[in-house]
């Protein structure tokens, strides 16, 4: 075998047990998928454009989520939609959460994934609008999955993402 060989094994090896490397690059706990339009290129895109926003330092005592969310939104100069739906009896129970977080010297995706964690949301992106929803919502309604729980899959013929349950 020549070097060439050995090196094309090594790659094919480590794509078979590794998958995707675009699909596996930056994970989060609190990051859902819209399964309807999911492309892991345009989330790449935006999730490696959003991890170079850095955030100095955040201070939240007991803030309101929302408050939180303009905050982070306003600092790194992004635009965050903050859904809630009624989906059960009690409407505002995210939006009546509150945020109590010191960090410094991180990036704004870790902020959001902490706000997140902290007030029951998750956040996606659909297309390129990042936005954040109630994990009830996200639990009752089938277009919307946990990254962390799902993994995707590259069709290498197709080109084609397939997300499957890890």
């Amino acid at each position: 075998m020549t070097v060439k060989t050995n090196v094309l094994i090594i790659f094919a090896f480590i794509a078979l047990f590794n998958g995707c490397m675009k699909c596996q690059n930056y994970t989060f706990n609190h990051e859902i998928i819209y399964i309807k339009n999911y492309d892991d290129t345009v989330r790449f895109k935006n999730v490696k454009l959003l991890e170079t926003i850095k955030i100095s330092s955040v201070e939240f005592d007991d803030t309101p989520v929302l408050e939180a969310i303009d905050w982070l939104a306003y600092s790194g100069q992004q635009t965050i939609s903050y859904l809630d739906f009624n989906t059960h009896s009690d409407f505002s129970s995210t939006t009546n959460k509150t945020i109590t977080l010191i960090m410094k010297n991180t990036t704004f995706l870790t902020v959001l994934d902490e706000i997140c964690g902290q007030s029951e949301r998750s956040w996606g992106f659909n297309e390129n609008i990042l936005m954040t929803l109630p994990d009830h919502y996200i639990r009752d309604n089938n277009d919307w999955v946990s990254k962390k729980n799902h993994e995707c899959v590259e069709d290498h013929r197709t080109n084609h993402i397939k997300i499957i349950n890890k």
